[in-house]
């Protein structure tokens, strides 16, 4: 009966002992996974960012990369203007306040409208932060930061820094108790957020020196059409379409000073695609006038 009995105890431990091997194992070829998943997500960043035709674009590929390491249902990021001391949100994703994001096309002054939340919050102290809904609304309770939207249950930021900067921050969300995000996560985001803020420095200079080559193309085009075109309206229509062109506007007109008159005509007015002819403004009416007689923009 000993016998039988220290050998059963044996079985236990060896079965236990088995079983920790097991976890180990188990424990190590997830970890071997989650290596290979950020490693590849880092090599994609870069593509991205090499790869950019359009920042929105950009932008929806890094959502995708973060999405396929954590739960990213609800994601933004969010670029700050240091000299200005600005905010803006191009990139936001929201299942419970998406009817009242932010305009993507619009910067937020630090500690107005848009810029009064959390990510206001990150952006000042410079740090990470991983947040539970307690520890939101303690930040809320002690006048750090003005809830805008729904109150999550789990909140993770990061910034996106680069040669000592700040670009902006990475954040995921979550308004399901069964999506919370732990100290792992935020480490993984930060390692992310390293490389996703050098990519993003990266993919903005390629925008901006694309742009300024199609600019320059068009300014040389202008100068080209110029000097084959003699008709004087003929010209004002030509400088009209091309800056639509360039900055893309819903409306553009041109107004002339008349000395002879006192009058500013419009020889030049589209709005929303369509052309309107105006009447003559009399010199001293308006922000033109305003324009044409402290001759600044």
């Amino acid at each position: 009966m000993q016998d039988q009995a220290k050998c059963q105890d044996r079985l236990v431990v060896e079965l236990e002992t088995m079983r920790q091997r097991v976890a180990e194992l188990e424990a190590s070829q997830s970890e071997h996974q989650r290596r290979e998943l950020v490693h590849a997500a880092l090599y994609r960043i870069a593509d991205a960012a090499s790869a950019v035709e359009d920042m929105s674009e950009f932008y929806t590929a890094i959502h995708q990369i973060v999405g396929e390491l954590m739960y990213a249902n609800n994601f933004f990021i969010a670029l700050y203007d240091e000299v200005r001391d600005m905010v803006n949100f191009p990139f936001v994703l929201d299942e419970k306040d998406d009817e009242s994001r932010p305009d993507p096309q619009l910067w937020y002054k630090m500690g107005l409208d848009e810029a009064r939340g959390i990510t206001a919050y990150l952006l000042r102290v410079g740090q990470p932060l991983l947040a539970s809904r307690l520890e939101f609304e303690d930040l809320i309770q002690r006048g750090e930061v003005v809830l805008r939207g729904t109150l999550p249950v789990s909140w993770l930021g990061v910034p996106l820094t680069t040669g000592g900067r700040v670009l902006g921050v990475l954040v995921v969300q979550s308004y399901a108790e069964d999506a919370r995000y732990t100290e792992e996560d935020k480490e993984l985001l930060i390692f992310v957020a390293q490389h996703a803020a050098t990519a993003l420095e990266r993919a903005r200079l390629l925008e901006n020196t694309r742009q300024r080559v199609a600019d320059l193309s068009i300014v040389n085009s202008i100068g080209q059409a110029l000097a084959r075109q003699l008709d004087h309206q003929a010209i004002i229509d030509l400088v009209g379409d091309k800056i639509r062109e360039i900055f893309d506007a819903d409306t553009t007109f041109i107004a002339l000073y008349e000395h002879e008159t006192g009058q500013i005509p419009f020889p030049y007015y589209v709005e929303h695609g369509h052309r309107h002819s105006l009447e003559p403004l009399q010199f001293g009416v308006g922000l033109s006038s305003r324009v044409i007689e402290s001759r600044q923009p």
